[in-house]
């Protein structure tokens, strides 16, 4: 903090005891012994930080809401997926955001303006794209689903109790998965929901299976108009009614 112009105020953030308020004497002491120096840099301990916040499932619930269709800038089509994460459809629109990968680092840039830090990735299908965003580097592009091979199998959406089988079987990443032969895998998980079938997840991130995306409906846009009987020259009268 710069105390050239003279000694600032400041506040030391951190759990209500007493080493708290001895914190914040110590740097004004500081900072009044310093008086010569431009600047006095000092360390917070960890324990000094904030509390994390309550969670809030219904406000993160709304605000991932308007983030989906903040989120079309990018695309015509964009869905929540999951309380966590956001899908958009870019079939056909990167080019007008300079490339993938220009689209990618606008995305996490756009995204910490509003004080958020998001993994982007961008692949050929949706399952892959989960993947990659979640499990790999915090911006992926990938043109095909090579990349996802090296990651873990819970990287497929499955169920914990379905990873945990998997590693039991000596199945722990993507590509030992696709190593096996698919009727093996058919037999073994039949009896499993679609939605934590492992084949049926392993052929969603190759794109063999389609995922169509269920975009909601943008919010209305309302409009009011009054027609008056002579036209208006000066509307100066009426702008505080406006």
């Amino acid at each position: 903090m710069d105390v050239s112009p003279g000694l600032p105020a400041f506040t030391v953030v951190g759990l209500p005891d007493q080493s708290v308020s001895e914190a914040r004497e110590r740097v004004r002491a500081a900072a009044n012994s310093k008086r010569a120096f431009s600047s006095v840099t000092f360390r917070s301990a960890p324990h000094a930080s904030p509390a994390p916040a309550a969670p809030r499932p219904a406000e993160d619930a709304a605000a991932l809401a308007r983030l989906v269709h903040w989120a079309r800038r990018w695309g015509p089509w964009s869905a929540a997926d999951g309380c966590d994460g956001l899908v958009v459809d870019t079939t056909g629109a990167a080019h007008l955001h300079g490339g993938e990968a220009a689209m990618l680092a606008d995305m996490q840039a756009r995204f910490a303006l509003a004080g958020l830090t998001a993994r982007v990735a961008v692949a050929p299908s949706r399952g892959a794209a989960w993947g990659l965003a979640r499990f790999g580097a915090l911006r992926a592009e990938a043109q095909d689903v090579s990349p996802l091979l090296p990651l873990p199998v819970a990287a497929l959406r499955l169920a914990p109790d379905t990873v945990l089988l998997l590693r039991r079987l000596g199945l722990r990443t993507v590509g030992d998965l696709a190593a096996i032969p698919r009727l093996s895998l058919a037999r073994r998980f039949r009896r499993l929901p679609p939605a934590d079938n492992p084949l049926i997840r392993l052929d969603q991130a190759n794109g063999r299976l389609a995922e169509p995306l269920d975009p909601p409906d943008p919010p209305p846009a309302f409009r009011a108009a009054a027609r008056l009987p002579e036209p208006v020259l000066d509307p100066t009268q009426n702008l505080p009614a406006l």
